[in-house]
């Protein structure tokens, strides 16, 4: 932990250590979070590669549907295929997470209402969870509450 904290805000040691981590865990979100350095420092074709490995984990080898619901509409996959898996996970499970990722897959489509409910929702246990959070004040700032948005921001961990 205290490696990642002394990595952070800097992107070269950033993509040593995921790279590190990805050779030893090749799981999906650390092939999603390595894609999303990859982007960042310019290099799209590995950006890339990343990404394909992040659905394809979370497609076959560890299904997930509401993280690859959330990954396809941060990702600009398929928004009524991360609608539609991101609804049937919320049949299934009613954790924050899962309600999380049915928010942003709604705000991703233009469905602000449908957001609002599924974001609240998500935060009814007062998560401090900086992700949530995120997702929260983007729908709140679209729905026209930049105020409240920027409390959510703004909110210690």
């Amino acid at each position: 932990m205290a490696r990642v904290k002394e990595a952070e805000g800097d992107l070269s040691g950033a993509l040593t250590l995921y790279e590190e981590l990805a050779s030893r865990a090749p799981t999906p979100d650390v092939a999603e979070k390595l894609g999303d350095l990859y982007a960042a420092i310019g290099r799209p074709a590995e950006a890339s590669r990343q990404y394909a490995l992040a659905e394809a984990g979370w497609r076959f080898d560890s299904p997930q549907p509401a993280f690859l619901a959330r990954f396809l509409a941060e990702h600009h996959g398929n928004l009524d295929e991360a609608v539609r898996l991101a609804e049937g996970a919320a049949r299934d499970r009613q954790d924050i997470f899962t309600q999380d990722a049915l928010a942003w897959c709604y705000f991703k489509a233009g469905r602000l209402r449908q957001a609002a409910a599924a974001i609240q929702h998500a935060q009814r246990t007062g998560t401090r969870d900086r992700s949530i959070l995120f997702h929260a004040a983007a729908i709140t700032e679209a729905l026209g509450d930049a105020s409240g948005a920027r409390k959510l921001l703004d909110r210690p961990f």
